[in-house]
């Protein structure tokens, strides 16, 4: 709360109490924080300009130490200006941990952080808000900690608003076990100690907002508190971030998330790169895992880019496979593997390699020649097959068959001398064919389809056998002269 607010409406005897009461909870306190060895507390600083401002500048004041986490809480009194940007000198990325508390017509809260942060000497490195106008009272509170998750630290965030006694960021869970919880408020009072289990970083003179932090082992639901007096508005974020290597168990899970199902056509790259994620018993994301993707070594298969076929996991417990590439079998849907060590059941990704495009049309063993009796069907079907370049089947082509009009001929099914009939999925397009009542041959059948050489069938339609043979008339009996 900015002392401008306040300062007429509580007596001095009061505010010295909260701020003694603060220091006493602080002394009483110590810094808790540091009794986690894999996250500490490194330094805090803050700034409480108590007229309105579009930017305000807060250095810290010790040397910084790269890769730890920064902190910066920004708290405003109105709801009207909103920030524009949270940078540093060392060019620090912030984002924010979470959408803005605003109590409307009061006040508002937000906490930034910066991951895997630059070194900087002491003094070096000064942290600057920026907002869209004036920001009435800004008070803003910056903080540096050790040990914690260089590549994805958020864990999980809160934030509340309320008027009463006890400021509260109001409940979330974790789920990552050993976390530091940040707590901040801003109140229109002041506050007088931090939270059960926190301990106090800075509670800011005149504006009596806390900084306060807490280091827990287990995942569970957490709320940051702390007290206010006397009784008053108030808003309040709680933000946990992941120790460095997350505190996460062992792998006990392995599952395709990207990737699944696709196809390609054969002797092309897939599309979507292969993504497994490797999880913990309580589904945390495990870093740092190697996982081995294997495909099948014979038939429709495919080969990863560089002869790679392993990938780590990265922060978010996702590995990505090199790129992969269908082989010349067309088939499938086959799998592909993804295997981490310790986990029984693999990852399996669906795929499917398609033919190519036509190149060659034969046409099938028994087919031609041949022959048949006039206005029987012959013995075999009219066929063909449609290969791709690799001698794949190609599915889907039309195929049409064409019988001469005159003389000995034939028809198809459908009862006329041409037809069409598609590919089926081993690449045969089949004509069955009836000579017709004319004998006489070898005539010519063909099979054409668009873009590919036409198949030439020689059919022959016979005569009926003969079943009588008699005399002609005047040939028996009949006698000469010697």
């Amino acid at each position: 709360m900015p002392s401008g607010l306040w300062r007429c409406k509580l007596p001095s005897s009061l505010i010295m109490f909260g701020r003694t009461l603060g220091a006493f909870f602080l002394v009483l306190l110590g810094f808790i924080g540091q009794a986690q060895a894999s996250i500490s507390f490194v330094q805090r600083n803050s700034a409480t300009p108590q007229s309105p401002q579009t930017t305000v500048a807060v250095v810290y004041t010790l040397a910084q130490t790269a890769g730890n986490l920064n902190v910066v809480v920004v708290g405003w009194n109105d709801s009207t200006a909103t920030v524009v940007s949270v940078n540093d000198t060392r060019g620090n990325i912030y984002s924010p941990a979470l959408l803005p508390t605003v109590q409307s017509g009061t006040a508002s809260l937000v906490i930034y952080y910066a991951k895997n942060i630059a070194a900087a000497a002491a003094g070096a490195n000064t942290v600057t808000v920026t907002f869209t106008t004036a920001a009435i009272y800004p008070d803003i509170r910056i903080a540096e900690y050790s040990g914690l998750d260089p590549v994805s630290p958020l864990d999980v965030a809160v934030g509340a608003q309320g008027n009463n006694a006890t400021s509260s960021s109001g409940a979330v869970t974790t789920t990552n076990a050993n976390d530091l919880l940040v707590g901040a408020n801003l109140v229109q009072t002041l506050t007088t100690g931090p939270g059960s289990g926190y301990t106090n970083r800075v509670i800011t003179t005149p504006d009596g907002d806390i900084l306060e932090d807490r280091v827990v082992t287990t995942i569970g639901s957490y709320t940051a508190t702390a007290p206010v007096s006397p009784s008053g508005q108030w808003i309040m974020q709680m933000v946990a971030f992941r120790a460095a290597g997350g505190g996460v168990g062992t792998a006990t899970t392995i599952t395709a998330t990207a990737g699944t199902a696709q196809s390609a056509t054969v002797n092309t790259a897939f599309a979507a790169q292969l993504q497994a994620t490797v999880k913990d018993s309580l589904s945390n994301p495990v870093s740092g895992v190697t996982v081995t993707f294997a495909a099948p070594g014979s038939g429709a298969s495919g080969t990863f880019a560089g002869g790679a076929n392993t990938a780590t996991t990265n922060a978010q417990g996702v590995a990505t496979a090199a790129i992969f590439t269908a082989n010349s079998v067309a088939g499938g849907p086959y799998n592909v593997t993804a295997t981490v060590a310790g986990v029984a059941t693999p990852a399996n990704f669906s795929l499917t390699n398609l033919a190519g495009s036509a190149t060659t049309m034969t046409a099938n063993a028994g087919t031609t020649p041949q022959s048949a009796t006039i206005s029987t069907a012959f013995a075999n079907a009219l066929a063909v097959t449609v290969k791709d370049a690799g001698s794949n089947p190609v599915s889907g082509v039309n195929v049409t068959f064409t019988a001469p009009g005159a003389g000995a001929s034939g028809v198809f099914s459908n009862s006329t001398a041409t037809i069409t009939v598609v590919t089926n999925a081993s690449g045969v397009a089949s004509a069955p064919f009836t000579a017709n009542a004319t004998a006489g041959g070898p005539y010519t059948v063909t099979a054409a389809a668009t873009g590919l050489t036409t198949v030439n069938f020689s059919l022959t339609n016979t005569a009926v056998p003969p079943t009588t043979m008699t005399a002609n008339a005047g040939t028996t009996p009949q006698s000469a002269t010697i």
